[in-house]
């Protein structure tokens, strides 16, 4: 059974929440939302002080697997100076190249959700300048009834 995070907002309360997006369990937006508290089958205000967290665990993941890249990218260099036959050599270097793509795809992912968090932050920012009184915030959930 697959799982999503919900992401809304909530423009008054006579006017039902009005759906962002939402995202799967795989996604690295769906983790670092559950880390930060996100509520099963109910709904909670995302806060500023939360997005800004929340573009923070982006960011260390960010940093975190960018740092991993240049590690494997290194080690990749080094294999062709070993002793070992050119097959092995080969094998060994494919292993890497096989991880190093994965690492790409992790870190566009998290630049992604880094992205989408710091919007999120925007969005909750304007929505506390606005002069209408209306608005009432972000909101996010997990497996939350429609």
């Amino acid at each position: 059974m697959s799982s999503y995070v919900n992401f809304f907002i909530k423009v008054n309360d006579s006017v039902p929440m009005v759906h962002l997006t939402d995202f799967s369990r795989s996604h690295v937006i769906y983790d670092i939302a559950s880390t930060t508290g996100a509520p099963y089958g109910a709904t909670k205000q995302v806060t500023a002080e939360l997005a800004r967290t929340m573009t923070e665990l982006a960011r260390e993941r960010l940093t975190s697997y960018e740092h991993s890249l240049a590690e494997y990218n290194e080690q990749k260099v080094l294999i062709a100076q070993f002793n070992n036959s050119v097959e092995e050599k080969l094998q060994a270097i494919s292993e890497y190249a096989e991880i190093i793509e994965e690492l790409k795809e992790y870190i566009d992912e998290t630049r992604y959700a880094e992205d989408f968090f710091m919007t999120l932050e925007m969005i909750i920012d304007d929505l506390r300048w606005t002069s209408t009184p209306t608005h009432q915030g972000v909101y996010f959930g997990i497996e939350v009834p429609e």
